[in-house]
């Protein structure tokens, strides 16, 4: 699965900006397309991926990233997760780019894989920072 990520409206921020991530800081659980999982750990100072299916030590940061109060978005390379045989050759061959709108404990929202096909996304908030 890959994906692409369009950052709808806000302004994309590179890992370090100063946007204030303090009302989605936490541990939040993400389905995507109702069949795939991501562990989305939210810091004030950054965010980190990992795969919610497989249990390995793979890690990926965010290319950019923005939330503007109400909508959260991100963008980033999903093939560290994907296995070495169809992962593509070329860095960034395999981004993903997610919007989110935020209520509380929530994010619903949509996705773009590298491919260009569309995929639903929701994520729950299960642990504060």
């Amino acid at each position: 699965m890959m994906v692409l990520l369009l950052l709808a409206g806000c302004a994309a921020q590179q890992p370090g900006d100063q946007t204030d991530l303090t009302a989605v800081t936490g541990y939040w659980r993400a389905e995507l397309d109702g069949k795939y999982h991501l562990n989305i750990d939210i810091k004030p100072s950054e965010i980190l991926i990992t795969d919610g299916d497989v249990d390995n030590d793979v890690v990926v940061k965010p290319h950019e990233f923005s939330f503007d109060g109400s909508t959260f978005a991100f963008e980033f390379d999903h093939s560290p997760f994907m296995p070495p045989s169809i992962r593509p050759p070329t860095p960034g061959h395999g981004v993903f780019s997610i919007t989110a709108r935020v209520d509380g404990d929530t994010m619903t929202g949509a996705g773009t894989c590298a491919d260009g096909k569309s995929f639903a996304w929701t994520a729950t908030r299960i642990a504060p920072n």
